[in-house]
């Protein structure tokens, strides 16, 4: 069902958030090349049952449109 008004997602200081599901994460794991990116990717990456070239196209296409987008990755019916 599609809402014809603005929907909130309320998210605490301190949570965490997936790098591989969320729009931002997604930005972050293109353009910040660290050490501590890279793992957390790894892990998220085995955990989803991804293939390395799932999480490269990711970067990829991020970088390709110059920003990241999700449908549905993180809460279904999301867009981001």
């Amino acid at each position: 069902m599609e809402s014809s008004q603005p929907v909130t997602v309320n998210v605490r200081v301190g949570n965490i958030l997936p790098l591989l599901s969320t729009a931002l994460g997604r930005i972050y794991f293109s353009y910040l090349q660290t050490d501590q990116v890279a793992a957390m990717a790894e892990a998220e990456r085995l955990a989803e049952h991804r293939t390395k070239s799932d999480i490269e196209e990711i970067a990829a296409a991020t970088r390709a449109r110059g920003l990241a987008r999700i449908k549905g990755q993180l809460l279904p019916g999301e867009t981001a």
